[in-house]
């Protein structure tokens, strides 16, 4: 099985919106991992590295931190998580096995999408 370095996503979600998702092990000089969401009134940027969240209002001059109390910055632990909740060291919160079932199904999809250079609709699957 090959596995791509770098894979990018166009997506049209359910509501309408569009995403693009780049996902790169091979970008030079590139950021750390981040989420941007734009929206017709604002934008937010999601700096999963530095937990860190920022936001403006249409007209506003540049993104401003937006806090995020010290019990909510989790970080990426979903891999961790598993093995402890398979350990019975703890439960799940942040991934259930539909959640998991649905992102394996956009794996799927978007591998589909790569080998047939067709767009592929998730809810096909």
């Amino acid at each position: 099985m090959k596995v791509p370095e770098h894979v990018d996503i166009l997506a049209t979600l359910k509501s309408g919106a569009v995403a693009h998702l780049r996902f790169s092990a091979i970008t030079g000089l590139s950021p750390a991992p981040q989420a941007w969401i734009f929206g017709s009134e604002g934008t937010l940027r999601i700096e999963a590295d530095a937990k860190r969240l920022s936001g403006g209002r249409r007209g506003d001059k540049e993104l401003r931190e937006i806090p995020i109390p010290a019990e909510k910055r989790v970080g990426w632990r979903v891999e961790e998580e598993f093995v402890n909740a398979i350990r019975g060291r703890e439960k799940v919160t942040h991934t259930n096995f539909e959640d998991g079932v649905r992102y394996m199904e956009f794996t799927d999809a978007v591998t589909k999408s790569a080998q047939s250079g067709q767009a592929v609709d998730v809810a096909e699957l």
